[in-house]
């Protein structure tokens, strides 16, 4: 079994929980773009998005598998949502990779401008980033924080760290690292809208209906309830 406690070690979590909230609450009601963003950051940290991974646990008797039904191969959780290659000729990986650290050097520029070595920053992210397209999720489980760790919403020391180290400064070290997993998470949840539309589509063509779900989780308490008054 794996020491959790090793890798907490290894994670920013004053940065991590700034960046699943995109701006501070400041009053009782928000605005629909921002409230949606900072439900969905919160979610996917907390693997509690409704994927077909989490609705089948709470619909067994609708959904027949949790597997992805675009691949057929996966289990469609909070990271294969944004992984999966079934439509794509491409490693999405890759391509989440490229984008975040196009993030991180945007980020960077805005604030050193003039002073910053783009050369040096690109190499050096090219090191930081050279496992990033590895998908295997069983690297979630090890110590040290993998791509698929960030996906999720952790920021790790060693991301922070490294930019301390470009910009000269604690201060706009996290600074930069802050605006990007926000950025980065923008990008995610347009991915994860482009997710849903398609399970909408799925849904359809399985013929399941609202009113199927509500009727099928009436039928699991139902059964639940019979099975504990026969243990009973």
């Amino acid at each position: 079994m794996v020491d959790s406690s090793n890798k907490t070690k290894n994670i920013d979590w004053d940065l991590t929980w700034k960046a699943a909230h995109p701006s501070k609450i400041l009053s009782l009601t928000s605005g629909f773009s921002e409230a949606s963003i900072r439900k969905f950051s919160l979610k996917l940290l907390n693997d509690e998005l409704p994927t077909l991974s989490n609705i089948y646990k709470r619909n067994l008797l609708l959904y027949t598998t949790d597997q992805c039904p675009f691949c057929q191969i996966e289990i469609e959780n909070n990271i294969h949502i944004f992984t999966c290659s079934s439509q794509t000729s491409t490693n999405p990986l890759e391509k989440l990779k490229e984008n975040f650290k196009k993030i991180l050097i945007h980020e960077a520029a805005n604030i050193l401008q003039l002073k910053l070595d783009l050369e040096s920053l690109k190499k050096k992210l090219e090191l930081y980033t050279s496992d990033f397209d590895l998908c295997n999720q069983h690297l979630m489980e090890f110590d040290q924080i993998c791509f698929l760790d960030i996906i999720a919403g952790l920021i790790p020391n060693s991301l922070v760290s490294l930019f301390k180290e470009i910009m000269g400064s604690s201060k706009d070290g996290k600074l930069v690292v802050l605006r990007s997993i926000h950025k980065f998470k923008l990008l995610l949840f347009q991915l994860w809208k482009y997710c849903c539309e398609k399970f909408l589509i799925w849904k359809r063509s399985q013929n399941i209906k609202a009113k199927d779900k509500k009727l099928g989780r009436k039928k699991l308490i139902m059964l639940q309830i019979w099975y504990m008054n026969l243990q009973a």
